[in-house]
């Protein structure tokens, strides 16, 4: 489904950096035939002011081997051009070899176009707030409105004061009010109303519909009664401005959020799902502390262990004990071992240490081990080189953990963020069967 999504399509790349092969998703986007898209052809369907400058920044990534990050307008099946965000990266073998390279095409056309249309309504804006002053109207305590300013008069479409002037009751034949939530204002509620039974109000919103030109707007009115100097109401004033490109740009705005949110989950679901297919099914990027699996005891075997360089050994005696008592063969604890010391290593060298549990459930043979931290966690950008890639290291190491933890381990999940990063270990007495044959091993 990923393949086929025409907003993301998944590509794949020799290493040499040319298309070769079937490329269902890229095919679908741009209607190219494998002949057409094979090697370099692929630039036929990006722009013209686009392709050089892609080749060249492509070119350079696979001449450096490092990730591929881009954009260009791509001409879709039906010839319209759309906003795409490119990134690809370098699939490695044991060896060091590139493998190959798997990159996506992500449409970013709706989030860059509402991007400029949130920037075009927010000059709007300023430009309305900065020109315009806030409308008055002043009544005397009978109800009767006395006058509006030319800003007041304009909002309510009057050209004159002598349109304005009538009681407040008159007006609950060409005005209608109506709450947030799309409830009429009842007339004892009008802000004016409001204003002469003695309240003082800033900012109260509500929509406004004239009811002979069906023209409506967006208010906010302010209202207080004006004092003499004996403290008496003599007058009430109203200042009401009219809101309606904020309410149109908050929606707008509430709309961006919503795609970028959209846009960032199908980009986190892509993670996880090219991790999982990466490692065989063996790594589990969880999003919260509910997609971690339970432990498989209520309580550790062993007291938890605070990690530094010198405890590590600890955990490592605990979960080789747990190994013998789950009867896993000898290959197998060590083989957890190694996964467990990559584990608690990376705890103490990103995040200066943290706690260690071993969990034991001797009747199903499973050992689970649990290394918690409160370190910075792992950047989303560098966590396929940091889960993947051998070598790789942000701490100026050799680094070998998640890569050396994922040849060794049956299960490793992870959770990593601000906040800190959890990893659960698991391998059981038999080795499990993988992902990709398990469909076949049902069948039999």
């Amino acid at each position: 489904a990923l393949i086929n999504a025409s907003s993301q399509v998944v590509w794949t790349n020799t290493p040499d950096g040319k298309m070769l092969g079937e490329q269902p998703g890229w095919s679908a986007l741009t209607g190219q035939t494998e002949a057409e898209y094979s090697g370099y052809g692929w630039a036929d369907a990006v722009h013209s002011e686009d392709a050089q400058p892609t080749i060249d920044a492509w070119d350079e990534s696979v001449r450096t081997r490092t990730p591929f990050e881009f954009e260009h307008r791509v001409r879709r099946y039906d010839g319209v051009w759309r906003l795409f965000s490119i990134r690809g990266v370098p699939i490695l073998e044991e060896s060091g070899e590139i493998r190959e390279w798997v990159g996506t095409h992500t449409d970013i056309t709706e989030e860059r176009e509402a991007e400029q249309e949130q920037i075009r309504t927010l000059a709007q804006l300023s430009a309305v707030l900065e020109s315009a002053t806030d409308g008055i109207v002043v009544a005397d305590m009978s109800g009767d409105i006395l006058m509006m300013n030319p800003a007041g008069l304009a909002l309510h479409e009057f050209s004159s004061n002598d349109q304005a002037r009538r009681h407040l009751r008159e007006y609950s034949d060409t005005f209608s009010l109506f709450t947030q939530n799309g409830d009429k204002i009842p007339p004892e509620r009008l802000p004016l109303s409001r204003v002469l039974d003695g309240e003082t109000f800033t900012e109260y919103e509500c929509r406004v519909r004239r009811t002979d030109t069906g023209t409506e707007w967006w208010a906010s009115y302010s209202g207080s009664p004006a004092r003499d100097e004996r403290g008496e109401i003599k007058l009430v004033i109203l200042t009401v401005r009219d809101v309606s490109e904020r309410k149109q740009m908050e929606a707008q705005r509430d709309g961006l959020l919503r795609r970028i949110e959209e846009a960032a989950d199908r980009q986190r679901k892509f993670l996880r799902e090219m991790l999982s297919s990466m490692s065989e099914g063996r790594l589990r990027l969880c999003e919260s502390v509910s997609d971690l699996p339970i432990p498989i005891t209520p309580q550790p075997a062993y007291e938890p262990v605070t990690l530094d360089r010198m405890t590590i050994r600890v955990l490592r005696r605990q979960t080789g004990a747990a190994c013998n008592e789950a009867s896993l063969p000898p290959d197998r604890e060590s083989d957890l071992l190694t996964a467990v010391g990559e584990a608690a290593m990376n705890a103490v060298v990103h995040a200066g240490g943290g706690t260690g549990s071993v969990y034991l459930d001797v009747e199903r043979g499973i050992v689970q081990v649990w290394v918690r931290d409160t370190g910075a966690g792992i950047n989303e950008d560098s966590l396929h080189r940091a889960t993947l890639e051998k070598g790789f290291t942000t701490a100026g190491t050799l680094g070998h953990g998640f890569w050396m933890m994922l040849k060794t381990a049956d299960h490793v999940y992870l959770l990593t963020g601000a906040n800190g990063t959890t990893v659960v270990v698991e391998q059981e007495r038999h080795s499990p069967v993988p992902s990709w044959m398990q469909s076949y091993v049902d069948a039999s």
